[in-house]
């Protein structure tokens, strides 16, 4: 529990999967990922939100289209945000 817990914590707090990795003593990324990509995506979600905060305080259109991080595609055309 304290491996997860630390794997876990440090994901959170911004420290790449990669190095996460490395510190686990894991042979491949592959084996980090599978096991931790919710909290991977959890920091990714939060990324996103901050990115549409800073856009909307530039004035940016917030609704502009934003890719899928579970599967890199966002089912519509990718377009730079609008100006409001």
């Amino acid at each position: 529990m304290l491996r997860d817990t630390f794997a876990v914590e440090y994901l959170l707090a911004g420290m790449p999967l990669e190095e996460v990795s490395r510190l686990l003593g894991h042979s491949s990324v592959l084996i980090t990922q599978k096991h931790y990509a919710p909290w991977v995506l959890e920091r990714q979600r939060r990324l996103a939100t901050s990115v549409r905060t800073a856009w909307s305080t530039m004035g940016l259109n917030a609704a502009a289209p934003v890719i899928n991080i579970a599967d890199g595609r966002s089912g519509r055309s990718v377009r730079r945000a609008a100006r409001s």
